[in-house]
Protein backbone atom coordinates (compact mmCIF):
# COMPACT_ATOMS: atom_id res chain seq x y z
CA UNK A 1 0.00 0.00 0.00
CA UNK A 2 2.87 2.34 0.80
CA UNK A 3 4.43 1.75 -2.61
CA UNK A 4 1.12 2.60 -4.28
CA UNK A 5 0.87 5.82 -2.28
CA UNK A 6 4.44 6.76 -3.21
CA UNK A 7 3.70 6.07 -6.88
CA UNK A 8 0.61 8.31 -6.81
CA UNK A 9 2.53 11.07 -5.04
CA UNK A 10 5.43 10.85 -7.50
CA UNK A 11 3.38 10.60 -10.68
CA UNK A 12 0.30 12.72 -10.04
CA UNK A 13 1.50 15.32 -7.58
CA UNK A 14 4.98 15.51 -9.10
CA UNK A 15 3.51 16.26 -12.53
CA UNK A 16 1.14 18.87 -11.09
CA UNK A 17 3.97 20.52 -9.16
CA UNK A 18 6.12 20.75 -12.30
CA UNK A 19 3.20 22.05 -14.36
CA UNK A 20 1.94 24.68 -11.89
CA UNK A 21 4.16 25.00 -8.83
CA UNK A 22 2.51 26.45 -5.73
CA UNK A 23 5.73 28.18 -4.73
CA UNK A 24 9.17 28.37 -6.29
CA UNK A 25 11.75 25.86 -5.07
CA UNK A 26 14.51 27.79 -3.35
CA UNK A 27 16.20 25.02 -1.36
CA UNK A 28 16.70 21.67 -3.13
CA UNK A 29 18.19 20.07 0.00
CA UNK A 30 14.98 20.75 1.94
CA UNK A 31 12.94 19.13 -0.83
CA UNK A 32 15.20 16.06 -0.82
CA UNK A 33 14.91 15.78 2.96
CA UNK A 34 11.13 15.98 2.65
CA UNK A 35 11.23 13.14 0.11
CA UNK A 36 13.30 11.00 2.50
CA UNK A 37 10.88 11.66 5.38
CA UNK A 38 7.94 10.78 3.12
CA UNK A 39 9.58 7.50 2.12
CA UNK A 40 10.30 6.62 5.75
CA UNK A 41 6.70 7.31 6.72
CA UNK A 42 4.90 5.74 3.76
CA UNK A 43 7.00 2.56 3.71
CA UNK A 44 6.36 2.01 7.41
CA UNK A 45 10.00 2.14 8.45
CA UNK A 46 9.22 4.37 11.44
CA UNK A 47 6.66 1.88 12.75
CA UNK A 48 9.09 -0.98 12.25
CA UNK A 49 11.81 0.76 14.27
CA UNK A 50 9.29 1.66 16.97
CA UNK A 51 8.12 -1.96 17.16
CA UNK A 52 11.63 -3.30 17.71
CA UNK A 53 12.47 -0.52 20.18
CA UNK A 54 9.29 -0.66 22.32
CA UNK A 55 8.27 -4.33 22.19
CA UNK A 56 11.06 -5.64 24.50
CA UNK A 57 10.27 -2.94 27.09
CA UNK A 58 6.55 -3.68 26.85
CA UNK A 59 7.12 -7.43 27.24
CA UNK A 60 9.41 -6.91 30.24
CA UNK A 61 6.86 -4.64 31.92
CA UNK A 62 3.98 -7.07 31.49
CA UNK A 63 6.17 -9.99 32.54
CA UNK A 64 6.92 -8.21 35.82
CA UNK A 65 3.23 -7.39 36.32
CA UNK A 66 2.25 -11.00 35.65
CA UNK A 67 4.86 -12.29 38.07
CA UNK A 68 3.48 -9.88 40.68
CA UNK A 69 0.08 -11.56 40.28
CA UNK A 70 -1.66 -8.94 38.13
CA UNK A 71 -3.80 -10.37 35.36
CA UNK A 72 -3.70 -8.96 31.86
CA UNK A 73 -6.69 -6.78 31.02
CA UNK A 74 -9.33 -8.61 29.00
CA UNK A 75 -12.69 -7.31 27.92
CA UNK A 76 -14.60 -10.49 28.74
CA UNK A 77 -13.46 -10.22 32.35
CA UNK A 78 -14.88 -6.70 32.62
CA UNK A 79 -18.41 -7.17 31.34
CA UNK A 80 -20.72 -9.24 33.52
CA UNK A 81 -22.91 -10.23 30.57
CA UNK A 82 -19.95 -11.77 28.76
CA UNK A 83 -18.85 -13.90 31.68
CA UNK A 84 -22.17 -15.15 33.00
CA UNK A 85 -21.73 -18.66 34.37
CA UNK A 86 -17.92 -18.64 34.23
CA UNK A 87 -15.19 -17.84 36.68
CA UNK A 88 -13.76 -14.40 36.11
CA UNK A 89 -10.21 -15.33 36.97
CA UNK A 90 -8.24 -17.66 39.15
CA UNK A 91 -8.58 -16.97 42.88
CA UNK A 92 -5.71 -15.09 44.46
CA UNK A 93 -4.76 -13.07 41.39
CA UNK A 94 -5.37 -9.34 41.24
CA UNK A 95 -7.04 -7.74 38.23
CA UNK A 96 -6.71 -4.30 36.64
CA UNK A 97 -8.75 -1.72 38.56
CA UNK A 98 -10.87 -0.90 35.50
CA UNK A 99 -12.55 -4.34 35.66
CA UNK A 100 -15.25 -5.59 38.00
CA UNK A 101 -13.22 -8.36 39.50
CA UNK A 102 -14.08 -10.82 42.19
CA UNK A 103 -12.61 -14.10 43.29
CA UNK A 104 -15.94 -15.88 43.21
CA UNK A 105 -17.60 -17.27 40.14
CA UNK A 106 -20.77 -15.76 38.74
CA UNK A 107 -23.82 -17.84 38.06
Amino acid sequence: MGLLQIAVIAIVFGALERWRPVEPVTDRAAVQLDVVYTLIHRLGLFRLVLFFAIEPVWNALFTQLRMAGVLAWQLDRCDRALVAGRERHRPGLRCWPICWCSTSSTT
